[in-house]
């Protein structure tokens, strides 16, 4: 129970936004990966609720701690392409776990956005104006590796070490995620059903990570995201008795 209180605490005290809105000094860096366009179309569906996942499906993406739900291997994969506002785009995903027993489950990830723009302008060469032609690609990386395990009976920690990488600025920022996910059994009286209760939260870029460039007496920011996400589940099972 002091579990669950200080949980709650945590994410009541917190001066964060909560799932998909911004922080007041977060501009939209990256947001292809962490706002817009999301690996798992079910989750995109749901408005990004995966958080509290009775699967390990894109796990380290949503909590780091739904990846200890799972046996052996797990391999996830999406990728799609003009996806909605971004023409000439590509988005992919490719995520593997394994579960190591009484060790916890490692996994590792890479979700990547590509984007190819091409504009015009007119340039002068000292007697006449020509069109020229410019073509600017544009890469996003996110590098995940995870671990997480089972760290009492029904309560799940996970933590999500990330290499983020923009051709735009040509550098790394590294990012940490955390997640925490709880189940809680219930069985009536009668013991013809019991019901699942599911919690989870992540943190994601809990060390505010952000690309600084230009240095000297002006260096301009590039913040990336802090958010907290936190989703209940029920899960209803019927038990016939004869």
């Amino acid at each position: 129970m002091k579990i669950v209180w200080l949980f709650l605490f945590l994410i009541l005290s917190s001066g964060i936004s909560y799932s998909q809105n911004y922080t007041p000094a977060y501009y939209d860096f990256f947001r292809e990966l962490y706002i817009d366009r999301q690996p798992s179309a079910k989750a995109q569906s749901m408005g990004g609720g995966l958080v509290a996942n009775t699967n390990n499906d894109f796990g380290s993406y949503y909590n780091p701690a739904l990846t200890s739900l799972s046996q052996g291997l797990t391999f996830n994969t999406s990728f799609s392409g003009d996806y909605k506002d971004y023409e000439n785009s590509k988005f992919n995903y490719y995520g593997a776990s394994y579960n190591f027993r009484n060790v916890g489950t490692f996994g590792l990830s890479r979700y990547s956005y590509y984007n190819v723009n091409t504009f015009t302008s007119l340039i002068y060469n000292g007697s006449e104006y020509v069109e020229q032609k410019y073509v600017i690609e544009n890469r996003n990386f996110i590098y995940t590796l995870n671990y997480s395990r089972e760290m009492l009976k029904n309560f799940y920690a996970g933590v999500n070490l990330n290499i983020v990488y923009s051709s735009y600025i040509d550098k790394n920022s590294v990012p940490i995620d955390i997640g925490l996910l709880f189940k809680f059994p219930v069985i009536s009286s009668s013991q013809k059903f019991s019901n699942l209760f599911q919690m989870g939260a992540a943190y994601y870029n809990i060390n505010k990570a952000q690309y600084t460039t230009g240095g000297g007496i002006d260096p301009e920011y590039f913040v990336l995201p802090s958010i907290v996400s936190g989703e209940e589940v029920i899960i209803y099972l019927f038990r016939v008795i004869r």
